[in-house]
């Protein structure tokens, strides 16, 4: 494998994408606690596929300023891309609302 590194973020973007343009919008709506169970799902998934390639490799992945293992890379990169798929999704579907 020449550079896991894009390998993981091209799957958590697909990842994302898919959950929050086509999955969330049909199963939780502007449910809070409902986006949550299913956004956890979907970091299951991504961590799940992501140990199915990586596991038992000792690949190190190339975090900018320092090196992670497949698990770490994994979920440190799925959380730094969620932020603005979540902040759009709040916002477009009025997610805040259900907060108050």
């Amino acid at each position: 494998m020449q550079n896991p590194e894009i390998i993981v973020i091209l799957l958590n973007l697909f990842i994302l994408s898919f959950s929050y343009f086509w999955f969330f919008p049909r199963i939780a709506g502007a449910d809070a606690i409902e986006l949550a169970k299913y956004d956890l799902i979907s970091f299951v998934v991504a961590i799940g596929i992501s140990a199915f390639l990586f596991y038992g490799s000792y690949i190190e992945f190339n975090a900018i300023f320092f090196t992670l293992d497949w698990f770490w890379f994994s979920a440190l990169s799925f959380f730094i891309f969620e932020i603005p798929f979540a902040l759009w999704y709040f916002n477009k579907n009025n997610v805040w609302d259900s907060f108050k």
